[in-house]
């Protein structure tokens, strides 16, 4: 069984018997992996393996929790992933400006903000609600 911690995503729903329950789990790597939770025999049951068979998924990036101050020193979280070299040397960024609630961000699995960072960019993704790290 695996251990459930806090995570910013939403609490998941069962269904009216509430035997079975499905769970996604994102952990920022590889591509999101389904499971089925039996309560009553405490079995987790995968659905799916996710593959990147063209590409080393556990080299990507982590996305980073960050802040940066607006103009009226309002802090502004911000998810942030750098490529190693960024670590020590300066680099360009690139921010991903969106809107909400459709567009909130989540620190998950993304295949297009690690081009970005394969590409040299540091890849900042700006943050709208709650999974963002507000409280």
């Amino acid at each position: 069984m695996i251990a459930i911690t806090r995570s910013p995503l939403p609490a998941p729903t069962s269904p009216p018997d509430g035997r079975f329950i499905t769970l996604a789990v994102d952990d920022g790597r590889h591509p999101m992996k389904g499971y089925v939770l039996d309560w009553a025999t405490a079995k987790l049951e995968a659905w799916n393996v996710p593959s990147t068979p063209e590409a080393d998924s556990t080299k990507f990036a982590r996305a980073q929790l960050d802040s940066y101050k607006a103009q009226d020193g309002t802090s502004i979280p911000v998810f942030v992933r750098r490529p190693e070299k960024c670590s020590s040397d300066p680099c360009a960024v690139v921010v991903a400006f969106h809107g909400a609630p459709e567009g909130q961000t989540l620190p998950g699995f993304s295949v297009s903000a690690q081009m970005f960072v394969d590409a040299g960019f540091v890849f900042a993704d700006g943050c709208t609600l709650v999974p963002c790290g507000r409280e």
